[in-house]
């Protein structure tokens, strides 16, 4: 039986960070209670689609999901120990939090209620970058949230950190890696800031009101990474990811694998490939729900659904996609397992993008083992746009 991870988006948000283009929301009163109840509506409908894979991991992601409150939060959780009879021995249950929300009773309540794997949005430890781009938290309550997250008892506990913000350096950047080692957290999710489009902190770098480091600045922030992590004993596991062996992700190598996941809530997708690819016409389906989440519990209340995007994904936009999601993952992908799983051999359908990368060096071919090199990593979004 195949394992399938359980996304939940909590879209609401007390303000707008500068660089996020999340499906998030402000309002004068979070719905806490009619928000919760579209969720389980929808769980309830469509639990029936993954009966026969097994329940590994779930996520709850936003948004601040750390607003929703543990009794929200648990009643999810109850409703899905009943939705999915099959479950894997240790579910992995994940929370986004605010470090503003993060004070110890509140977060002893989410561990009660089931959550075992906090994910702090930290993304740095000075308060001019902070503001900058519109977080509510200060230096100190970063680092107080992580402490008291630590000593509460969770399985894990993962910081978030952004570098390529205005502002900063690179000794800025390996001091605020170092502190959050120093604090004994075993995973981090280290981003470069990346300038989506429609947000304010774009508009903002355009006008020229706001300047980023230069790209030599940003790069040896990124070379930075491994050796001040590695003293620690955090290693890359994925293009943004690191941590301590045993701490990895379970949820991310979901969507890395393949493998299903159902997404509930205003915005979220989900994926539910066959049983198995081989044969004629075998495709998968992706599904999005409406993004706003005033259409999106009305929708739930009136139809039990609210999915605004259905799509059919062949096995070859699956190979392509496939490649895109497992090369993220140091270890890479395993072409023989590709093509036995789908029927369709990477080599044959990709070969020639597969070879100038390796000529490139961007990627290697460990026996039949296709990986990013060194080299690669740095580069991987022109790795991952080449397969498309």
């Amino acid at each position: 039986m195949r394992d399938f991870g359980l996304y939940v988006h909590f879209p609401y948000c007390i303000q707008r960070c500068t660089y996020c283009d999340f499906n998030t929301y402000v309002v004068d009163a979070i719905p806490t209670g009619d928000y919760t109840e579209a969720v389980l509506t929808e769980g309830a409908r469509r639990a029936q689609d993954y009966a026969s894979w097994r329940l590994a991991t779930v996520y709850f992601g936003g948004g601040t999901p750390s607003l929703w409150g543990a009794a929200g939060v648990g009643r999810v959780l109850r409703a899905a120990s009943q939705w999915f009879p099959h479950r894997a021995p240790e579910l992995e249950v994940t929370l986004e939090c605010n470090p503003g929300e993060a004070q110890p009773g509140l977060l002893a309540a989410y561990r009660e209620a089931g959550v075992n794997r906090l994910s702090l949005g930290i993304q740095a430890l000075d308060d001019h970058l902070l503001t900058l781009i519109h977080r509510r938290h200060t230096a100190q309550q970063a680092l107080e949230a992580a402490r008291t997250a630590m000593a509460e008892g969770f399985k894990s506990v993962s910081c978030d950190l952004i570098f390529g913000l205005s502002g900063q350096d690179l000794a800025r950047w390996v001091s605020d890696l170092t502190t959050i080692l120093e604090l004994g957290v075993p995973h981090v999710s280290l981003y470069h800031l990346t300038l989506e489009d429609g947000t304010a902190l774009k508009r903002e770098v355009q006008a020229g009101r706001i300047v980023l480091p230069d790209e030599d600045t940003q790069a040896d922030m990124w070379e930075a990474i491994e050796p001040t992590l590695a003293p620690y004993g955090l290693r890359t596991y994925e293009v943004s990811s690191f941590a301590r062996p045993g701490h990895e992700s379970r949820h991310n190598g979901i969507y890395w694998r393949g493998a299903p996941y159902l997404g509930l809530g205003a915005g979220a997708h989900s994926f539910l490939p066959p049983q198995a690819w081989r044969g004629d016409g075998a495709a998968a389906t992706r599904t999005s729900n409406r993004r706003h989440h005033s259409a999106y519990v009305a929708e739930i209340a009136r139809d039990g659904v609210a999915a605004d995007v259905v799509e059919q994904i062949d096995v070859h936009a699956h190979l392509r996609e496939r490649l895109f999601t497992g090369l993220r993952r140091l270890d890479g992908v395993s072409l023989d397992s590709l093509a036995s799983e789908l029927g369709v051999d990477p080599r044959t359908a990709f070969g020639a993008q597969i070879d100038k990368l390796i000529g490139q060096e961007l990627l290697a071919l460990d026996g039949e083992r296709l990986a990013l090199t060194r080299r690669g990593l740095s580069f991987a979004d022109d790795v991952f746009v080449s397969f498309f």
